[in-house]
Parts: structure tokens; sequence; C-alpha cells
């Protein structure tokens, strides 16, 4: 388990099978990672509105990287 030091907080907006997602991804040093992938708005606009208030409030915010979610896809770079 390791925590990394979140720089910011990035959507990605993608469908699939015809059906909007919203991916919130954390930047942190040298990578982005998923932090989760939801198919209801509400739900992906509370998360990343609680990630924003605390890392905003906070010095850093500081996220254990074996909660994020689960998936084969690594970003180096966001564009």
């Amino acid at each position: 388990m390791k925590t990394i030091e979140t720089k910011s907080l990035l959507t990605k907006f993608f469908y699939k099978n015809e059906h909007l997602f919203f991916q919130i991804l954390v930047q942190g040093e040298s990578k982005t990672d998923v932090y989760g992938e939801y198919d209801d708005y509400s739900d992906y606009k509370a998360s990343f509105d609680t990630l924003q208030r605390n890392l905003t409030n906070g010095s850093a915010l500081k996220l254990v990287s074996d909660n994020y979610m689960k998936t084969g896809n690594r970003f180096a770079k966001v564009a």
C-alpha cells in the first residue's frame, strides 16, 4: 500500500455501449491514475466535489493507491 501526493483532479467523459461515463483521474507527481468510474452523474459529482474540497482545504490530498479503480488502463500523460 502506498500513498501519492495529488497535484490535481481531472475528469474524462466517454461513451461505453452508447452510455455516458465519467472517470475521475488523480494526477500525481509522475503519473495519472483512475480514481473511479461512474455511470451516474450525481455519484460522480459528489465524489469529485469531495475530493476537490479536500484538495483545496488541505495542504495536499494524499490517496491510497490501493483504493483506486482496478483497471488495465494507466495514463502516463493526459492531454
